[in-house]
């Protein structure tokens, strides 16, 4: 168990300006930036934030007198440190004046704001320290029990230790997720309905115009039936026509998703605009309707009498 200020993805978190030891900033330069926690000894193992190298914070690193220490993720230590061993570094804020805080332990990099954001350089710092800029803290439990039993058990718990204890947003961290992507869940429930639409309207409209294109060519079908075609002959060359339309919507609605892709950008997670693989299954499932869509004016047409469609003419 371990606790933190402000934990990830609920809508709180520091980021906060930083000089690094050694590192001097050129004229008109700006200090980087990093989201910087208030933890206490073992929030990493609890978060399930995977230590890469030296040791998490300890209890006695909040004693007076004791020096400043940190952890740091491991893009912080990759970006001032590259192939070096960063425990033992030292970094300060800029309101610290010449007080260092000394690199303890690196972390893997974690995700704050959203799944979808890119990671930044991370600080995890002791709590205890600074609890008097914060006025709560969120206790992050980790077990294999049940997580409804888990939960009651840790708020029996806390009830016991201080029952005028206010406990709030208790969850898991499954919910937490959850809730940190329902806008971008919600957009893509509507766009799943927009295309199931627009599906549905190009399977239509192919069929209205495979039909019209069979009943135009009722003469031409009945001479190619009269010398010799038979009905798989028919049926491929209207399916082959409804292929053709439909694969002709299909690279104008690429060229068009390609040149609006980039705004959807930021609402897509673990998948480019450009999705090659993406764009492959959309043209396979747009065959598939142009061939549903084309069977009935196919079947049509091949009972179409040559003697009655020559007669018409």
């Amino acid at each position: 168990m371990g606790g933190i200020a402000q934990p990830p993805l609920r809508g709180g978190w520091n980021y906060t300006s930083f000089v690094v030891e050694g590192a001097e900033l050129a004229d008109g330069d700006v200090s980087p930036n990093a989201f910087t926690h208030a933890v206490t000894p073992g929030y990493v193992d609890a978060a399930g934030i995977s230590l890469l190298r030296g040791r998490d914070l300890l209890d006695s690193d909040s004693a007076e007198g004791t020096p400043e220490v940190a952890l740091v993720n491991d893009l912080f230590t990759e970006r001032f440190w590259p192939g070096e061993d960063p425990i033992g570094k030292r970094f300060r804020f800029p309101y610290m004046e010449d007080s260092w805080i000394e690199i303890v332990g690196v972390t893997e990099s974690t995700k704050q704001r959203q799944v979808t954001d890119e990671t930044e350089a991370e600080i995890f710092y002791p709590y205890e320290r600074w609890s008097e800029f914060y006025g709560r803290i969120t206790w992050v439990v980790r077990g294999h029990a049940n997580a409804s039993g888990l939960m009651a058990t840790a708020q029996a718990e806390i009830r016991d230790l201080d029952p005028n204890q206010a406990l709030y947003d208790v969850m898991t961290m499954r919910q937490a997720v959850s809730e940190s992507v329902w806008g971008a869940r919600f957009f893509t429930t509507l766009l799943w309905i927009f295309g199931a639409i627009a599906l549905l309207l190009s399977a239509t409209g192919i069929y209205g115009l495979v039909s019209y294109s069979v009943s135009q060519r009722r003469h031409e079908i009945g001479i190619r039936m009269a010398m010799g075609a038979n009905t798989a002959n028919v049926l491929g060359m209207v399916v082959r026509h409804g292929i053709l339309l439909a694969g002709l919507g299909a690279l104008i609605g690429f060229a068009g998703s390609a040149a609006l892709g980039q705004l959807l950008a930021s609402e897509l997670y673990g998948v480019d605009p450009l999705d090659p693989i993406t764009y492959s299954l959309v043209a396979g499932l747009l065959a598939l309707v142009a061939i549903a869509a084309s069977l009935v004016p196919a079947a049509r047409a091949t009972r179409v009498d040559p003697l009655v469609a020559l007669r018409d003419e």
